[in-house]
């Protein structure tokens, strides 16, 4: 056994979670594949993918036993990291490319205009939001809180099912079963 804590391997995942999320982000944009709605599978796959890692690790580390808290706690440990990492890598990236926001409003206005149901008010009010979203100041603090709420359901039910309670180890934090 380790002095491994769901804190301390919440923050490794999360910063692999991050960079493997910021890079998948990057790889969206380049491809040109921000509509394709399957993409969004693929991201949140990602996601489960890290906290399943960074538990099973975790519950390694602590003689094969983890709580359902001490397994929510660093999986959600991870998934705020990874949202601030990926969330600043994704302003940047907008900031960087100046053309980039111009690329992707206008791939969304294609969008909306191939549906007959859209009016043309609708497609306006769609774009101002995006454009609102696109701003550090408010996609930086979305993406941390999207990354938080999905951390926390992702962590819960990965820790449920891998939860096994046992004796902890010693110093090890329990914030409940």
């Amino acid at each position: 056994m380790s002095n491994a804590t769901p804190r301390s391997v919440g923050i490794k995942w999360g910063l692999y979670l991050g960079a493997a999320s910021a890079l998948f982000g990057i790889i969206i944009t380049v491809a040109k594949l921000y509509t394709n709605q399957a993409i969004s599978f693929v991201a949140i796959l990602i996601s489960i993918v890290g906290v399943v890692l960074a538990l099973r690790e975790y519950k390694a580390s602590n003689g094969g036993f983890m709580s359902l808290g001490q397994g929510f706690q660093t999986g959600l440990a991870a998934s705020v990291i990874a949202g601030i990492i990926s969330s600043v890598v994704s302003a940047l990236h907008y900031m960087i490319v100046p053309d980039l926001k111009d690329e992707v409003l206008n791939v969304t206005i294609a969008e909306l205009e191939k549906n007959p149901q859209m009016t043309q008010d609708i497609i306006d009010q769609t774009v101002k939001i995006s454009e609102t979203m696109m701003q550090p100041f408010v996609s930086i603090p979305v993406g941390i809180l999207g990354s938080l709420l999905m951390g926390a359901l992702i962590s819960v039910i990965v820790a449920a099912i891998m939860k096994k309670d046992g004796a902890p180890a010693a110093g090890i934090e329990d914030i409940g079963n």
